[in-house]
């Protein structure tokens, strides 16, 4: 529950007595966000014998973590590709894989190579995020406007 224990939620009208009825539970996540929970017992409405319950919710958007990624528009792709090439020569002639344990090893051989080759400042950039980007912000993510349907609201609207 995230009012505090022994807060009163009621004064009863006809004794005066204060008690606690009302409770306010939420998510366990919510609840970590929860900057004030408690009630005021100068905003009771007249006539009425509860006390309201404020909760204020810290919901400001974190900003998104700076990581150094790696820049996919600036690839020298030409340079990438024989850079690969001629460092996937070391892992020997391609061959059947018989055994799971075999299949791991040549998984890690074939990862070490590639993450060699992408270290290659070179061949591939670094970049950094903003602090402000936000990750559902993208010119790619947009929508077109059916015009059949605007002009049909335009007509019925115009009767």
């Amino acid at each position: 529950m995230t009012l505090p224990a022994g807060t009163p939620t009621l004064e009863a009208l006809s004794t005066g007595n204060f008690t606690r009825v009302d409770n306010v539970f939420c998510t366990e996540g919510l609840a970590e966000r929860i900057t004030r929970c408690d009630t005021i017992p100068s905003l009771r409405p007249t006539k009425t014998d509860h006390f309201p319950i404020i909760t204020t919710f810290d919901v400001r958007a974190p900003l998104v973590d700076l990581k150094e990624r790696l820049n996919w528009k600036t690839v020298k792709w030409k340079e990438l590709c024989e850079r690969l090439e001629e460092d996937l020569k070391s892992l020997g002639v391609p061959k059947e894989i018989r055994t799971e344990q075999e299949f791991w090893r040549r998984l890690r051989e074939l990862n070490g190579v590639i993450e060699e080759v992408l270290q290659d400042r070179d061949i591939v950039a670094i970049m950094a995020d903003s602090p402000h980007r936000r990750r559902w912000v993208s010119p790619v993510n947009t929508f077109t406007i059916d015009i059949g349907l605007i002009t049909w609201f335009t007509n019925f609207f115009a009767r």
